[in-house]
């Protein structure tokens, strides 16, 4: 494993967990990350040994680096696996007390000031943190890697050949900037728009326009978010309603999409269609709840009641009939997050038995959408308790078996299920857009550098394009600088780190070649193309570079020079 590898197999650990840990007390946790005591409770120096370990909580830990001016610093940063989300490194200049770069693992600069550099560390627990000067380049070497990178052949390369995007703007329809991905998707049914964290608002923005160019021009009428299967079902019905966009898509969505200011000109276009000729349907892949909680709805409470309703009007019964049962408490329990205590064997198999049978008598009565809504819900409901608790009969592994972990995750095989059922049953013959994190739509991820599990890294992606081939077409989002913030008002905002290498990154290439925003086809095999089939340095999971056949892993990369943050709205009351 290289340089910068060992803080990317953390950022790829993270990714997985990302929306598991959404119970009630995560937030608060990580918010707690943001509030940093006003001394420092331990200061050491980072060099001449280049390294730093040691334990870190709310108090603030600071590392002392000196440095000429002009010489370029790089530090990676690396926290117990799991806690990435809770911690955060900050640094000042000499003498300042504001920091100007602010990120959870990996930190370069060029001190543009003589003297003592700070790293500040905190966490919102309690872990071990190892700090590592993974280079330190003088300002010849750093002018001589510079004029290196202009001359790179790939420059030109991608200055002819990715295709320049005009505008972010969702609600700009002039789609001629656009036309050049027609050959790109006109045979595809299947597209995956990626994020490389929850937090790009201008993700958010293009990937809102693209949504809508591929609804209006390319036929595309299905619009699947990574959220929950009933709970984007709920939203969709509200938005059916007539009721407002922002409050219907939260009865669906993780609050960190739910809250953003940048999704609203795409819920509002979703409501804009709901009545139209070809409305925009609205729909869910995980397995998880998603509903925000700051809705100011009991969504648990209303599924148990609506599930009941249902079971009873169809003449279905069972125990899951009556919301009040030990199966629907359980299975309330479950839905709530509240996975602590593990229920006794006894109670997880009467839920089993009651899942089962009823998706089954379901499946077999009801051929409507909504039994098949209902069928899948339960199914759902089995596989996320096969990976939360151990005892459940037939449960293959569990990352959840003591009290203290929070990141249980074996989301991606279940959601790519879902999906397969939403193109083969729910929606058949039919285009359809799926919202996710680049961690997600990515496949074959045991070839990036920074894998030390020996291969055995699995994500939905690899699902996808066993189910659909060359039908899936997989766009991840990049960016070169900016910053990036979880639309909560409280959440920190961290910046996006360029130059993390010191061998080009694809951002990198695509500056230099004049792009602002871009979309490059990786499945292209025109001259000067194959450099895209081999490992170069990009950063698409969490805006960590890795280096991989990228070519392998997405069908294409959407460029952005500068991401701007998911802006939060106001709270809604619950």
């Amino acid at each position: 494993m290289t340089r910068g590898s060992s803080r990317l197999a953390a950022a790829l650990a993270f990714t997985g967990s990302l929306l598991v840990i959404c119970g009630p007390d995560s937030v608060d946790a990580a918010v707690q990350a943001s509030n940093v005591s006003p001394a420092c409770a331990t200061t050491a120096d980072l060099l001449p040994a280049r390294r730093w370990e040691g334990a870190v909580d709310s108090q603030r830990v600071c590392l002392r680096l000196s440095l000429e001016r002009g010489q370029f610093a790089r530090v990676a940063v690396e926290g117990a696996r799991g806690m990435a989300v809770f911690l955060q490194a900050t640094v000042l200049g000499p003498g300042d007390s504001v920091p100007f770069l602010r990120s959870p693992r990996v930190l370069s600069w060029e001190a543009r000031t003589p003297g003592v550099h700070t790293i500040v560390l905190t966490t919102g627990r309690a872990t071990r943190v190892t700090a590592t000067v993974t280079d330190i380049e003088d300002a010849g070497a750093l002018a001589a890697r510079r004029r290196a990178l202009a001359a790179d052949p790939r420059v030109a390369w991608l200055a002819a050949r990715a295709i320049p995007i005009r505008t972010l703007d969702p609600r700009d329809t002039a789609f001629a900037d656009l036309q050049r991905l027609r050959p790109l998707l006109s045979n595809v049914r299947v597209v995956l728009l990626g994020e490389a964290d929850h937090g790009d608002g201008s993700d958010f923005l293009a990937k809102s326009r693209l949504i809508r160019f591929l609804h209006t021009q390319m036929g595309f009428d299905v619009l699947a978010f990574e959220a929950g299967v009933y709970d984007m079902w709920r939203a969709s019905r509200e938005i059916s309603a007539g009721r407002d966009p922002r409050a219907s898509f939260l009865q669906g969505l993780y609050w960190l999409w739910g809250l953003s200011e940048q999704l609203g000109p795409l819920m509002a276009y979703v409501a804009e269609t709901a009545h139209s000729p070809r409305p925009l349907v609205l729909a869910g892949i995980d397995v998880q709840r998603s509903a925000s909680m700051w809705a100011g709805a009991a969504v648990s409470d209303t599924l148990l009641a609506e599930m009941a309703t249902f079971l009873n009007v169809n003449g279905l019964g069972g125990p899951l009939a009556d919301p009040r049962s030990a199966e629907s408490q359980l299975l309330k329990r479950l839905h709530d997050y509240q996975y602590r205590p593990a229920p006794d064997s006894t109670a997880m198999a009467a839920l089993q038995s009651a899942v089962t049978a009823t998706a089954g008598r379901i499946e077999h009565a009801v051929a409507t959408d909504e039994g098949r809504i209902w069928a899948r819900v339960l199914w759902n409901v089995a596989a996320r308790a096969a990976w939360v608790w151990p005892r459940w009969p037939g449960a293959r592994r569990s990352f959840c078996e003591t009290d203290a972990c929070r990141t249980c995750t074996d989301r991606d095989p279940e959601m790519a299920q879902n999906l397969v059922w939403l193109a083969n049953q729910m929606y058949p013959g039919r285009k359809i857009i799926v919202w996710a994190h680049n961690g997600h739509i990515i496949r074959d991820r045991s070839r990036t550098e920074s894998d030390s599990s020996g291969g055995s890294l699995y994500a939905m992606g690899d699902d996808v394009r066993a189910a659909f081939g060359n039908d899936a077409y997989a766009i991840a989002s990049v960016s070169y600088e900016g910053s990036y913030h979880w639309a909560h008002p409280q959440r920190p905002t961290f910046d996006i780190v360029p130059d993390q290498s010191p061998e080009p990154e694809f951002e990198e290439l695509m500056v230099a070649a004049g792009h602002r925003i871009g979309l490059l086809d990786l499945r292209q095999t025109v001259p000067g193309s194959a450099w895209l089939a081999q490992p170069f340095l990009a950063r698409p999971i969490q805006h960590s570079t890795d280096r991989s056949p990228w070519g392998r892993s997405f069908d294409a990369f959407l460029f952005i020079r500068t991401q701007e943050p998911s802006l939060a709205i106001p709270l809604p009351q619950p």
